[in-house]
């Protein structure tokens, strides 16, 4: 099992939480200074330790210091994720197909909200580009044209969350 790089990062998400969750734990409420402007105080000793015993041991003698390579395999879950545009009402797919780890290229299921566009039209499009989408909803791994329109917006990353 090589997870270690996903423990350590883990670990920081878990140490980082700690300290935000102390730090609000202990901020003063907001106040006015003379200029009219608001300041946050925060209540810090920097000499209190912090008890890490409650995380668990990071120690695995199965595995090598240096690895950080993932076994997918041991996810309860396989990871997914799909190509979208921005629009009016939050990101939507282009298309009914999410392409997934371990499990390859899957349809979304039927009834999800989808963007009636080729892939080689959005790949094609000009980064922050707005256009005007045909809606659709998915049915069979296909995307069904509606008579509804919105504008959307191609960033950088088009990959986005699948909704299922």
């Amino acid at each position: 099992m090589k997870i270690s790089g996903l423990r350590v990062a883990c670990f920081f998400c878990v140490a980082l939480g700690i300290v935000k969750t102390f730090s609000e734990a202990n901020a003063a409420p907001d106040t006015m200074n003379e200029a009219g402007s608001s300041t946050d105080s925060l209540k810090w000793d920097s000499n209190e330790e912090f008890d890490l015993s409650e995380l668990g041991s990071m120690d695995d003698s199965n595995e090598s210091d240096n690895s950080t390579e993932l076994d997918y395999s041991q996810l309860n879950e396989d990871v997914c994720t799909i190509i979208g545009l921005k629009t009016e009402y939050g990101p939507f797919p282009v298309n009914c197909t999410k392409e997934c780890l371990q499990t390859g290229e899957k349809s979304l299921n039927d009834s999800t909200p989808c963007i009636a566009m080729s892939n080689k039209t959005l790949t094609s499009m000009s980064d922050y580009q707005n256009v005007t989408c045909t809606l659709g909803i998915c049915s069979h791994g296909a995307c069904k044209e509606s008579t509804n329109h919105t504008w959307c917006v191609k960033y950088p990353v088009i990959n986005i969350d699948p909704p299922n």
